[in-house]
């Protein structure tokens, strides 16, 4: 950057007059120039001082403008020369903008310009966040089939043969004491037959035409010793209900158990054409007790599991489960599947 104000000299000898009328006018001096000669020198005209002694000067102006520059002091001495000592001086902040009209920078200004260019720059705000997309919900086509038909692989995914109904007051009661409903998933017919397994679809074995999921826990949160429940309905093509009955209970079929078949265990379900039921160890976390069950009434299956269930209560209440959703399926015989 090139300094805004200029730099002069002063020497000890001499009274400075025409420097300091110089000055005092408020012209620039943009030369050296000696204000007075060595005493008993002989002034030259206009009372500069000779010649020679200029050049002196002259020459020791530039020494201390360089040693200046170097340096970055606020003032130079620089003596020798062959004459008095030469104080260089600074008249005022090369980089204060008001010096460029004669007058003095203000404090600071120095400060002030070096914090400009270590500023740290400004970031710029993130870009607004993109506008929500609207998702419509999908719509359930209820599309009925001949007796024994299914549908094909190019059908739309939601279309099911008819409904399942609703839970009812039934099913309610049979719950465990405190539980509140999570989710419903709605109609749709690709859906486990029993809440825990898991299904791939590469099985020969007919699908099903209709399908509905449930689960309720003590709280909604993500607490893991809760006691939950989960529900499946599935609707079979007409006379498809045993076989899929026969796959939950020989770990067959388009779903299955993804690791260890549960066991085998005892339950009562009076109503039901056939029932089952088996226990295992969850495969993840403490290992804790899973209740599983599966009831037959027609074409439909009724697919129950409990997580966490509490000890006084595990060994009669699959079957109450299973009971009770087999009672509501039969009153409300959806697609006349109930049998």
């Amino acid at each position: 950057m090139v300094p805004q104000d200029d730099w002069f000299f002063r020497t000890d000898g001499g009274d400075g007059a025409d420097a300091g009328d110089r000055a005092g006018s408020g012209d620039r001096v943009d030369d050296v120039t000696a204000v007075a000669g060595a005493p008993g020198e002989e002034a030259g005209p206009n009372g500069r001082a000779p010649r020679g002694r200029r050049k002196a000067l002259v020459a020791a102006g530039a020494t201390a403008a360089v040693a200046l520059g170097l340096t970055a002091a606020g003032a130079v001495v620089v003596t020798g020369l062959g004459g008095p000592d030469v104080v260089l001086a600074r008249a005022a902040s090369p980089v204060a903008p008001e010096a460029s009209d004669g007058g003095t920078a203000p404090d600071g200004a120095d400060d002030a310009y070096l914090a400009s260019l270590t500023a740290p720059t400004e970031t710029p705000p993130p870009p607004p966040p993109p506008e929500p997309v609207d998702v419509p919900e999908p719509v359930v086509r209820v599309e009925p089939l001949a007796p024994g038909e299914s549908y094909g692989e190019d059908a739309d995914p939601w279309a099911v043969a008819y409904e399942v109904p609703d839970v009812g007051a039934t099913w309610s009661a049979a719950l465990p004491d405190g539980q509140v409903g999570l989710g419903d998933l709605g109609q749709y017919r690709f859906q486990p037959t029993v809440p825990g397994q898991s299904c791939n679809g590469g099985s020969s074995s007919p699908r099903s035409v209709a399908g509905r999921q449930w689960m309720w826990a003590e709280e909604d949160s993500n607490r893991l010793d809760q006691t939950t429940v989960g529900l499946v309905v599935t609707g079979w093509p007409e006379g498809g209900g045993p076989s899929a009955f026969a796959d939950v209970v020989e770990d067959d079929g388009p779903c299955a158990w993804y690791d260890d078949v549960p066991s085998p265990a005892d339950v009562a379900v009076p109503s039901a054409d056939e029932a089952w039921a088996g226990v295992r160890r969850s495969p993840v976390g403490d290992g804790s007790v899973i209740l599983l069950g599966a009831a037959r009434t027609g074409d439909l299956v009724v697919g129950v599991q409990v997580q966490h269930p509490a000890a006084g209560d595990a060994d009669a209440l699959t079957g109450r489960l299973l009971e009770a959703a087999v009672l509501e399926l039969l009153a409300a015989d959806p697609g006349g599947a109930a049998g």
